[in-house]
C-alpha cells in the first residue's frame, strides 16, 4: 500500500494504533511482529521533567547524529528483527523486569502507577558505548529509553547520557 502523507495521515495514525498508559499490552505479539517496521513517536518524550529529559546541556552534535543515524536505521527493521538479530550490534534491549529507578521514571512522565498486567514494554539502546562512563569524568556512554506499542511504534521517553538508569545488565 502506496502511503500519501497529505491523504491517509488522519487514517493511519487513529489514537487507537499508539500506546497508552494503563491499557493491557500483549508483548509477545508485539515483539513477534514481523510485518510492520518500527515508527517513531514523540508523545511521551520527556522535554524536561525528569533529570533524563532531552534537555540537557551534555546532549551535543555527536549524540544528535548518532540518535537520528540510529532511528532511520530501526525504522527499515521490524520489532522481532531487532530483538533476535540485532539486538547487541545496537545495544537493543526490552526489559522483562524493569528495575525501580526506570518504573518510578517511567511513571512520573506518564502520571500512571502500573500494575504487572498493565506496565509498558520499556526499553533501551545505546548512541554508542564507552567504558568507565560517569557524570564525574564527563565520559558518556548514552541511552535512549523508549516504550515499545502495538504497530511497532517506538515511543521515545529518555536520554540517558551516562548510563545512570539501568546500568547493570538488561533482565
Amino acid at each position: 500500500m502506496k502511503f500519501d502523507v497529505f491523504t491517509n495521515s488522519e487514517d493511519y495514525f487513529e489514537e487507537d494504533k499508539k500506546y497508552k498508559f494503563g491499557i493491557t499490552t500483549d508483548g509477545k505479539e508485539i515483539l513477534d511482529n514481523e510485518k510492520e517496521t518500527v515508527l517513531i513517536a514523540y508523545d511521551y518524550i520527556d522535554i524536561d521533567i525528569t533529570d533524563y529529559c532531552f534537555d540537557q546541556s551534555c546532549l551535543d552534535g555527536d549524540d544528535a547524529y548518532h540518535y537520528f543515524f540510529t532511528l532511520k536505521e530501526f525504522s527499515k527493521l521490524t520489532t522481532k528483527k531487532l530483538t533476535t538479530e540485532l539486538h547487541h550490534e545496537y545495544h537493543f534491549h526490552i526489559y522483562s523486569k524493569p528495575n525501580s529507578k526506570l518504573i518510578s521514571l517511567v511513571e512520573k512522565i506518564s502520571g500512571t502507577s502500573f500494575t504487572p498486567e498493565t506496565q509498558p514494554l520499556i526499553g533501551q539502546f545505546a548512541l554508542y558505548t564507552e567504558e568507565n562512563a560517569s557524570r564525574s569524568s564527563g565520559t558518556k556512554s548514552p541511552r535512549i529509553y523508549f516504550i515499545i506499542g502495538k504497530n511497532a511504534v517506538m515511543h521515545i521517553l529518555f536520554y540517558d547520557p551516562f548510563h545512570e538508569i539501568n546500568p547493570g545488565k538488561p533482565e
